[in-house]
């Protein structure tokens, strides 16, 4: 059942002594940069209190591969403490700025200078003192604390319907500024009209789509698409600005192309462009190449994660014992990463127990994942790492293209997209059954607040008339409810906790409780930051902002797996070396998967890719492209023979069955057992 070797044509992996934990990094054949495995004297030490460097050397004597050996007493998680490693020796400050080592000179003079270049210009010949310092660089991430990282960036629940504050460019000619005033008024009536209309239906709904304007969005790409833009990352401060207050003129694919080359840095800002101009190709560019072991899959990731998230080199990564190396078994490592961060047994995510699931020792919920409330309302040491740790191998797979296994919550999505779920609302996307109760008690309490509001009755008539408020048929108070928070009784939501019965008197102050707790209370706030945080150690989260919660998504699991249409499956499944379109088994075979329920088709996608998830725009974005080609076989054994895959090239070997029926037995049976490993067939 196993997969084909997928090699890539680089040096085969070896393995150094006898170490349990192996990491080898090997520059890939003809790339101008390799990649920088030297670490700085004061680290070499701490890292031997957590693992064994050994090195191997080329003919040259250049570093070829490094292997680590992970041990020591401390709990693998705390490596994440001491930040995330940059490639660079040193760090440059301007006027006491620490520069991003990715950024370009007159990137850092626009950023670091007040008034930026526009500033430096209106001086007219003025002296302008411009201090530049150096120093050994720093671990990043650590160095941004919770409070910095919170006053970085204006969180609000809902945005601003004028332009945000930070816009200036356009606000001097006031026509325009009118005219993104209105676009964005129009955005936020249709995508938030309960939040800035009156909710009695009197008015029209537009879709966000219909403000889509492709000719702005092609100019303001053809401003950021040129290689001078992309090297000096000085980028035209109407486009930033433009995109900031109204994003959704772009279209979406416009708006990944934008992101894609001003998110990472020149260097792959430029690999993008080039690949556009070649086609989609993947240019070359230096890997770091790690040997893991399948069984210390999650150790391997915290150490993966100090010592290579914050470099602008792919992760390359093989399994211990297994032949296949390059882009499928890369592509299992970051799915099998993701399925571990979402075990039970590390309680970090709300969980479901009325939902189907597969594995009983992982988290599953309906509405997605989103961090669960603590009962002491803090975190402990652990979770702060592994959530930081999370963030920053999100960010890199973001960086590297590698679509994740993650549902994350539309709440969770919104922090990262700079909005805070703090209101009833919200509550809908994190549990939708606790928001349905909570949105009939909320009735009753408004419909108290009304009364108490009612200047037309005295004392007496509006004891009354609250008294006999009801929450369906039942008064508040017959509900037996307490000031706890629903599904976790250890945290109390205000008062006296579980010692204070909920009543229609108190009823305003529960509800606001346990909207609080659920979204942001009991160290929900501080996971959150802890993983933006390791998410802004490999490039700003802020970026995020020009996308939609589901975009977000998309940008980070790929293509969802919705039902495969047969005549999407014909437009983008080539057949090869044997089929054709007319094939019988060709035909059979999109049948099959036409008819594929869900679990069916992740398990297909993950054993053809390595991964769960197509790549953002489904199977028309795979390169190279999906292809069906016939195997060989014996005369007497085709029906006996299981399908294999090369993941390297998206080759799906299939023999030809003489009956649909065996066709999807085979690959059903293929799908299911031959999962786990990369080996030749």
């Amino acid at each position: 059942h196993d997969h084909d070797h997928d090699h890539d044509g680089g040096d085969g992996d070896a393995k150094l002594g006898n170490a349990k934990s192996i990491k080898n990094v090997v520059p890939k054949e003809g790339n101008d940069e390799d990649v920088d495995v030297e670490e700085n004297e004061e680290d070499e030490g701490e890292d031997e209190e957590e693992g064994v460097l050994s090195r191997e050397y080329d003919s040259q004597g250049r570093v070829k591969s490094v292997g680590i050996s992970l041990h020591g007493d401390k709990p693998w998680w705390q490596i994440i403490k001491r930040g995330f490693k940059t490639k660079n020796k040193i760090e440059v400050l301007i006027n006491g700025h620490v520069i991003d080592p990715r950024w370009s000179v007159v990137q850092a003079v626009e950023m670091c200078i007040p008034g930026g270049l526009t500033e430096l210009d209106n001086k007219e010949g003025s002296p302008f003192d411009i201090v530049m310092e150096y120093r050994r660089a720093s671990l990043r991430s650590r160095q941004i604390s919770t409070k910095e990282f919170q006053d970085s960036r204006s969180y609000n629940s809902l945005p601003s319907l004028d332009l945000p504050v930070t816009v200036t460019s356009l606000k001097q000619n006031e026509t325009v500024a009118d005219l993104f005033r209105i676009l964005r008024v129009l955005y936020l009536f249709a995508t938030f009209p309960t939040s800035f209309l009156p909710n009695d239906g009197g008015y029209y709904a537009i879709s966000p789509t219909a403000l889509i304007n492709r000719r702005f969005g092609a100019k303001a790409l053809r401003e950021v698409a040129n290689v001078s833009a992309l090297v000096s990352q000085s980028f035209p401060l109407w486009v930033k600005e433009a995109l900031e207050c109204c994003p959704f003129i772009l279209s979406n694919d416009q708006r990944v192309r934008y992101f894609r080359y001003t998110a990472f840095g020149s260097s792959l800002g430029l690999r993008f462009l080039t690949g556009e101009v070649n086609e989609g190709e993947r240019q070359p560019i230096s890997q770091t190449k790690v040997l893991v072991e399948r069984e210390k899959l999650f150790e391997s990731t915290a150490f993966l994660m100090h010592q290579f998230a914050t470099h602008s080199t792919e992760l390359s990564v093989n399994f211990v014992g297994e032949v296949g190396t390059g882009l499928g078994p890369t592509l299992e490592f970051f799915a099998r990463t993701s399925e571990e961060f979402q075990r039970k047994d590390l309680n970090l995510w709300r969980d479901s127990t009325s939902i189907e699931r597969r594995k009983e020792a992982y988290v599953y919920t309906r509405e997605g994942l989103y961090p669960r409330p603590c009962g002491e309302g803090k975190l402990t040491e652990q979770k702060e790492c592994l959530f930081e740790m999370l963030g920053a191998f999100v960010a890199k797979a973001v960086q590297d293209n590698r679509p994740l296994d993650f549902h994350f919550s539309n709440a969770f999505l919104r922090w990262m997209t700079g909005n805070i779920p703090k209101s009833l609302a919200n509550v809908r996307d994190v549990d939708e059954g606790l928001w349905l109760t909570l949105c009939d008690l909320q009735r009753a309490a408004d419909e108290k607040k009304m009364i108490e509001d009612d200047v037309s009755l005295n004392d007496a008539s509006k004891g009354e008339k609250i008294d006999a408020i009801c929450v369906g048929d039942c008064r508040v108070e017959d509900l037996s409810l307490d000031f706890t928070l629903p599904g976790y009784a250890d945290i109390s939501v205000g008062q006296k906790g579980a010692d204070t019965d909920v009543t229609i008197l108190n009823l305003q102050e529960y509800i606001d409780g346990v909207v609080h707790y659920t979204l942001c209370g009991g160290g929900i706030e501080d996971a959150v930051l802890c993983f933006l945080a390791g998410f802004n150690a490999v490039f700003s989260s802020s970026s995020f902002s020009i996308f939609t919660v589901e975009e977000a998504q998309t940008l980070i699991s790929g293509s969802s797996n919705e039902a495969w249409k047969l005549e999407d499956l014909k437009a983008f499944i080539k057949a090869a070396h044997g089929y054709d379109e007319n094939t019988p088994a060709y035909k059979n075979f999109l049948e099959v998967l036409s008819e594929f329920d869900a679990f069916q088709r992740k398990d297909f996608i993950q054993f053809v890719t390595g991964s769960p998830n197509l790549p953002v725009g489904g199977f028309k974005a795979l390169k190279p492209p999906f292809t069906v080609v016939r195997k060989e076989f014996s005369s007497d054994n085709k029906d006996k023979l299981l399908p294999s895959v090369m993941t390297c090239q998206n080759y799906f070997k299939l023999p030809p069955y003489s009956t649909k029926e065996i066709l999807a037995e085979r690959i059903l049976t293929s799908i299911t057992e031959g999962q786990g490993r990369f080996d030749l067939s």
